[in-house]
């Protein structure tokens, strides 16, 4: 079976999680980080559920700053990537 995956439809969600308040929360949709084909954006996933999970809040800052102390920036595409 071919995998089907598009990158633009996967930084649209990573784009629209930072961007709208509690939206993976109220989406209703159990994403996981496997659900994304590039690894970049599976590592800014794991964060922002991290973050989530944490009860900490998200937005690109924080993000930033989870990727940053766990030395995974640069996995995930760097400062201008995120």
């Amino acid at each position: 079976m071919t995998n089907l995956f598009n990158i633009e439809i996967e930084k649209s969600i990573i784009s629209s999680l930072l961007s709208i308040d509690h939206l993976l929360a109220e989406s209703g949709v159990d994403l996981q980080e496997e659900d994304f084909y590039a690894n970049r954006n599976q590592t800014i996933f794991g964060a922002i559920k991290s973050l989530h999970n944490s009860k900490l809040g998200y937005d690109a800052t924080r993000v930033l700053d989870f990727l940053e102390k766990r030395n995974q920036l640069e996995t995930a595409g760097g400062e201008d990537y995120l």
